[in-house]
């Protein structure tokens, strides 16, 4: 469970196939496969 300002604002799951998030509000998931995450990230995550 994912909270943002103390409310839950979501679920993300994670699996050896890909990552899932489930909006606090929503039914439906989104689906993104680790081969998609990877670059993804790389062009918009932030470095830390």
């Amino acid at each position: 469970m994912v909270k943002r300002d103390g409310a839950r604002f979501g679920t993300l799951l994670v699996s050896k196939g890909a990552v899932e998030w489930r909006p606090s509000t929503k039914v439906y998931r989104s689906r993104l496969r680790w081969e998609r995450f990877d670059p993804l990230m790389r062009e918009s995550g932030r470095r830390v």
